[in-house]
């Protein structure tokens, strides 16, 4: 190892983008920096990349997502201290490593959707199809604890995104694949998606083929990327990783080598932050159909407009059935489901909105203002005013 070098130390970040979860890593390991005497240095993952900042820096670290063995071999070549932050078989490679918890990841996933009752499983990818260690993992861990509980899992058998195929693979781009895998489901049914951009792309498919989401197939990600999780139809939910944590632990047992430490240990995992929780699942298990078309009809309707009898229309039968399963499935009136998305449309608009409240509740379905606000109020115990300081989006007015 090469001895101490006094003054600032050059650190090299290798293989990561600017966007996305590794964003979040960059901002830890930048915040960890700001406080020691480095100078942080992002490069790409090619080699050519890493050849030109060695050329023009005296490099004492490096951070990186290290893929092969022919990275191994051009780092140990530095004598450097060296943490691996990439979930692509981290175990092969002889550099300390940080990553999530992808266990913890699978039994979170498995956990949530056994809560809501359902019965019916799902997850991509499949295991053993990808060459990233820890996504099969969580892959892994999500049958498993499904299987524990007496169920069977359904391993999606096409990729969602055809760039994560093996090398030499020839993608079929028929989109009719992944849907196919899951005819055979019965529904209501839980997928656990590991990725947020393959999760917005089943939902695209799902809207393309007459699927309702999350009526029938409920759809749970990994990652929780903001953007992409609130651009797809419905909003997908996810599970988030602490990302910044992950770069300033990165960097933190980098500092201890740098010091001359030894790391007792060569695996350092972090567990999930928790599941943000949006349209894509916001529904239980329901495997009455009549309940499940009702409940859908009410979620794509303008509530300024809907009425019971328009939902009974929807279900296939009358009233009176109708709401007697209602209070049988749902434990509710029909009316009190339509007043349930009313009050979560209204709490949404307040809390990522700053529209006056006559216009919220007239957006959300109520009468008017007033009458928002008492149902707020014995809904959720929070007036328009304290959901409105919630929002941690716009700016206060």
């Amino acid at each position: 190892m090469k001895p101490l070098v006094h003054g600032p130390k050059i650190i090299a970040v290798v293989g990561m983008s600017l966007h996305g979860q590794d964003a979040g890593i960059l901002r830890g390991i930048a915040r960890y920096a700001q406080n020691r005497n480095w100078r942080v240095q992002i490069c790409g993952s090619q080699e050519r990349d890493f050849r030109d900042l060695e050329r023009n820096f005296e490099i004492q670290g490096i951070i990186a997502h290290v893929f092969d063995m022919e990275m191994v071999r051009d780092f140990q070549t530095h004598d450097v201290p060296v943490i691996n932050i990439s979930g692509t078989r981290p175990e092969a490679f002889p550099f300390p490593y940080v990553n999530f918890d992808m266990k913890q990841v699978g039994d979170l996933a498995a956990d949530y959707f056994l809560q809501k009752g359902y019965r019916h499983f799902a997850v991509e990818a499949a295991p053993g199809r990808f060459n990233d260690h820890f996504i099969v993992q969580g892959s892994e861990q999500f049958c498993r604890q499904i299987r524990a509980k007496g169920y069977t899992c359904f391993e999606l058998e096409e990729s969602l995104y055809f760039s994560r195929l093996e090398k030499g693979s020839a993608p079929d781009p028929h989109p009719d694949l992944p849907l196919s895998s899951l005819e055979t489901l019965p529904r209501p049914a839980a997928i656990f998606v590991l990725g947020d951009r393959l999760a917005t792309r089943l939902c695209g498919l799902c809207q393309e083929k007459g699927i309702s989401v999350p009526e029938e197939l409920a759809i749970l990600s990994y990652g929780n990327f903001e953007l992409v999780c609130e651009t797809a139809y419905p909003p997908v939910s996810s599970i988030a990783t602490p990302d910044e944590e992950l770069g300033h632990t990165a960097a933190h047992l980098l500092h201890q080598l740098l010091l001359g430490k030894t790391l007792r240990e060569k695996k350092h995992l972090i567990p999930p932050a928790g599941i943000l929780s949006r349209r894509s699942t916001d529904a239980l298990a329901i495997e009455d159909l009549a309940v499940a078309k009702a409940v859908h009809f009410i979620r794509q309707s303008d509530l300024r407009e809907i009425d019971c009898d328009q939902v009974a229309l929807a279900s296939g039968i009358n009233r009176r059935t109708l709401e007697r399963k209602f209070r049988s499935v749902l434990g509710r009136s029909l009316y009190g489901e339509i007043q349930h998305w009313r009050t979560d449309r209204a709490k949404h608009l307040l809390q990522h909105t700053l529209q006056p409240l006559k216009n919220v509740a007239s957006e959300a379905g109520f009468r008017d203002a007033d009458h928002m606000s008492k149902v707020l109020r014995s809904t959720l115990g929070q007036t328009p005013r304290q959901l409105r300081k919630q929002n941690h989006q716009l700016h206060p007015g």
